[in-house]
């Protein structure tokens, strides 16, 4: 497995810069293929204090090869330091007698790295990019045309770096022996913006671990409410602080929910303690005053149980405005708590409005706001909602079940 950027480790540090479900993925997809009798070696980028290796279970380890230097690198440029990379972990390979029987690399940055690899050692290349620079581009504009904002493309080209991403994007995916997209509407993107044949990309979504999320007793959920003065009732939001997340369109939203609801709160578990995030904490917070919903709205830092916070919660609400699958929905709906989700995301092809979950387009705050009361006003459509989500997850993304796919994906190449 290789993942360069954001601060890879067994024991994640969720929020913190270009650190989140990716992660997630790759280290739960690795313990998964251990179970299915693979040996998983990670490869990631050394900085700071990361250790050289750092061992995840007895069959899984992660790899750091120092590159770029000790500080953090933004993963939209990382690319110009990923030679070091390269030429530290072949030489790393070569000196420990390390053969393997395939690589899969994760996002561009990544993908740069394993097509060099594959090319070094001759060894089959799976490529997932989680996101693409083509979609996310456009999803950039025309959120920005829905604002009324004029955007500037010298600005947006210098903080994306997209030119350089979607070329490197091509390149991977035309030399890459199977790519794996997360939605099939990946998928479409990837065979029409990229030139990639149909029959070359599969598609198999994140998935997530049942041991740790599903319902958990109640007396530990009651442990979590204590530590953190949780409130009765409160809705949710789940990830890292990023502009396309919508969390300023999830508070304005709960301004409509908090007037028909008095008793129920907004618990945002977002960000990490990284200045940037503080800061960018503080303007939601102002907002949230400025609506006059800041004494109903509390922020969290890193929740180790986050499995019993999905329990305590009364609903999750992705508001993302760009969305390539949202995970933090599968995992509440696991632990048997509902779910509103974006209709700008890749999650909602998997599915049914309705039924397994509510799905909305959060830039309509007051649709948001009405699924929002819809499912906690209704306890038959709530309870119904509840279950079939949490029986759809159950069935269809346990990572036992995308690690299994993965490899007869692998083996029809």
């Amino acid at each position: 497995m290789i993942s360069t950027h954001g601060y890879f480790e067994s024991r994640p540090s969720f929020g913190r810069p270009d650190t989140g479900g990716q992660i997630t993925f790759v280290i739960e997809l690795s313990k998964a293929l251990a179970k299915l009798d693979y040996r998983v070696d990670i490869l990631t980028r050394q900085f700071g204090n990361l250790d050289h290796m750092e061992p995840v279970n007895e069959d899984v380890r992660i790899i750091r090869i120092p590159c770029g230097g000790r500080d953090f690198i933004p993963k939209e440029y990382i690319v110009d330091s990923l030679p070091e990379l390269i030429q530290g972990f072949t030489k790393y390979c070569r000196e420990n007698d390390l053969k393997y029987e395939f690589i899969d690399s994760h996002y561009w940055d990544a993908g740069f790295v394993g097509l060099e690899f594959a090319r070094t050692f001759r060894t089959p290349h799976i490529f997932t990019p989680h996101s693409l620079g083509v979609w996310k581009r456009e999803q950039k504009k025309r959120a920005a045309a829905e604002g009324g904002v004029r955007i500037d493309e010298l600005e947006l080209e210098k903080k994306h770096n997209f030119k350089r991403r979607i070329e490197t994007e091509k390149t991977i995916m035309q030399n890459a022996n199977r790519v794996i997209a997360t939605t099939p509407e990946q998928q479409r993107i990837i065979v029409k913006d990229y030139a990639t044949t149909p029959e070359k990309v599969a598609v198999i979504p994140p998935g997530f671990s049942p041991k740790k999320f599903c319902k958990i007793p109640r007396r530990e959920v009651s442990k979590l409410v204590k530590r953190y003065n949780l409130p009765r009732r409160f809705i949710t939001s789940v990830g890292r602080i990023t502009s396309y997340k919508g969390y300023d369109l999830m508070i304005q939203a709960f301004k409509f929910v908090a007037e028909q609801i008095p008793e129920l709160y907004l618990v945002l578990r977002i960000g990490s303690e990284e200045p940037i995030d503080v800061a960018r904490r503080q303007e939601l917070t102002q907002l949230a005053a400025k609506l006059e919903v800041g004494d109903r709205t509390r922020f969290l830092g890193y929740i180790e149980e986050l499995e019993a916070f999905y329990n305590a919660a009364d609903a999750l609400i992705m508001p993302s405005t760009y969305e390539p699958f949202g995970l933090v929905a599968i995992e509440s709906m696991a632990c048997g708590t509902p779910a509103v989700i974006t209709s700008r995301g890749g999650l909602k092809d998997f599915l049914a409005d309705g039924q397994d979950a509510l799905i909305v387009d959060p830039r309509d705050t007051q649709a948001l706001a009405k699924a929002i009361l819809s499912l906690l006003e209704d306890r038959n459509l709530y309870e119904a909602i509840a279950r079939r989500g949490y029986e759809k997850v159950h069935s269809a993304f346990t990572w036992e079940i995308i690690a299994a796919t993965t490899l007869k994906t692998i083996s029809a190449r």
